[in-house]
């Protein structure tokens, strides 16, 4: 068995590392859905303080509410025309 040195052993880290689950994030107005609500990303920050937290929090990609029913409401009209 290979006993690793006394500066690399030093260097791993026994500490618990937390990933918590990505937050979804509206790719149009970059609200973000909270405990089933979508705030502004500056509330987020305020009411999470997550300028205070040891990692950022992580983001996945989607679409809120108003911004879904906006786009499906310019494609059912006709006398719009949408860009490709």
């Amino acid at each position: 068995m290979k006993d690793i040195g006394t500066t690399q052993r030093s260097q791993l880290s026994l500490e618990p590392t937390y990933e918590p689950t990505p937050l979804p994030a509206c790719s149009i107005c970059l609200r973000v859905l909270v405990a089933g609500s979508w705030i502004e990303a500056d509330e987020l920050i305020r009411s999470l303080r997550t300028f205070e937290l040891p990692m950022a929090p992580r983001f996945s990609d989607g679409l809120c509410d108003l911004c879904v029913n906006t786009k499906r409401d310019r494609r059912n009209r006709p006398d719009l025309s949408l860009a490709a």
